[in-house]
């Protein structure tokens, strides 16, 4: 066996934001109309957003948003980043496997790898996700997702040239309050999600989400006798968030993510005489629908491992807050014995892709009572991380697979 590897270490990217302005009096945004809770006064429901690094109404905001509620995640059956594309136009997602690369009005990248990291940057609770390598994920007690449409580095920093996609997960509350769902279909598929809200005492509360979804393949490779398509995903979140006065507030989350997809697969190779390898191997030609000889199946594997702590102060003229996040990644992904290997063993491969990112950002937000106000920011991050090509076919040395 013959290893290949390539290693990126201690990349350090410091950023400082600052900018005046007044407040614009419209917006160019678009959002899908939410009817108002109560049912007796008719009309649309106030949308705030904090497209701007601070909470203000949607109207306000002079640039191109589109805003997701909860309710609204649920009625379009939204459940995971790619299905935001279906309500929001000029997004566009390409996908294999747990790889997600987006595109706004047409600016994306095909393949994103260490030191070519995707125009559009995703943001998890004000903590930016570097790698598009395992950012498939499903959205799992959300309070809010924006899509930011248009350069936004002058808020957001390096890697938002095309855009910005910002996921806002739900926070404690003082209420107790929860909930668990349960759903199945064909192929096996199974989903639950859950959600506690507990306060402890009168300035501690904490929430606890979790989502599970498994499902079979449905397509059937019948030289085999094996099926893709299918999917097994985990998540686990916990929030804590104490609020000793009015003017602190700390909030610490962990969230763990594991994802492991066969979905990508690639083509179908036709029977003989028209397949050189079919006749070589003997293979037939595939006959059910869903029946398909693979020549390229890749068995994905990512997990996910983050920890943010935000401090803010509310003070009379300032918000001052304090970002500090650590972020670990690892993502798997290669051909697996029903893939090319199965039928020229010589070329298989795997893929590997460690990282680790370890960010503080502070913001200052000034509140004047006059039309002039300012935002300041420093943002600093350390990244390190690495790729290794596993090369284990006969034809680098190693055995087949």
């Amino acid at each position: 066996m013959k290893r290949a590897s390539r290693e990126l270490l201690g990349s350090v990217a410091t950023t400082l934001l600052l900018g005046v302005g007044l407040v614009a009096p419209s917006a160019a945004a678009q959002v899908a109309p939410v009817v108002a809770s109560d049912t007796n006064s008719p009309g649309l429901e106030e949308v705030v957003v904090t497209a701007q690094k601070k909470s203000e109404k949607l109207q306000s905001v002079p640039i191109s948003i589109t805003a997701f509620s909860p309710a609204e995640l649920q009625e379009y059956q939204t459940r995971d980043l790619q299905d935001l594309q279906v309500r929001t136009t000029g997004l566009v997602f390409t996908t294999t496997s747990s790889y997600a690369q987006a595109y706004i009005r047409g600016i994306g990248v095909d393949y994103a790898s260490p030191g070519l990291e995707p125009p559009i940057a995703v943001y998890v609770d004000d903590v930016y996700w570097q790698r598009s390598t395992g950012n498939q994920f499903d959205l799992v007690d959300v309070s809010q997702v924006q899509v930011l449409k248009g350069p936004q580095g002058t808020l957001y920093g390096r890697d938002a040239t095309g855009g910005a996609i910002l996921i806002n997960t739900q926070n404690p509350t003082n209420k107790e309050d929860g909930s668990v769902s349960f759903e199945y279909g064909n192929y096996d598929h199974a989903e639950g999600k859950f959600f506690l809200n507990e306060p402890l005492t009168d300035t501690i509360h904490i929430r606890i989400a979790g989502q599970a979804t498994s499902q079979d393949g449905y397509i059937k490779d019948p030289s085999i006798d094996r099926t893709y398509g299918g999917l097994d995903n985990y998540e686990l979140r916990g929030k804590i968030d104490w609020a000793p006065s009015d003017i602190v507030d700390v909030l610490f989350t962990a969230d763990y993510r594991y994802a492991d997809d066969s979905s990508g697969i690639r083509q179908e190779i036709v029977g003989a005489p028209d397949c050189l390898v079919c006749s070589l191997t003997g293979a037939k030609p595939p006959s059910g629908f869903y029946d398909s000889k693979q020549g390229f199946v890749s068995d994905t594997i990512v997990r996910n491992l983050s920890g943010n702590l935000i401090t803010t102060l509310t003070l009379d003229d300032y918000d001052i807050k304090s970002i500090t996040a650590s972020t670990r990644q690892y993502f798997q992904s290669g051909t697996d014995e029903g893939g090319m290997g199965s039928i020229l063993p010589f070329l298989n491969f795997s893929i590997q892709n460690t990282g680790f990112d370890l960010i503080q950002k502070f913001e200052v937000t000034s509140k004047y009572s006059g039309p002039l106000n300012f935002l300041a920011g420093l943002d600093l991050q350390y990244s390190r991380e690495s790729i290794a090509d596993n090369l284990t076919g006969a034809a680098f040395g190693g055995p087949p697979p």
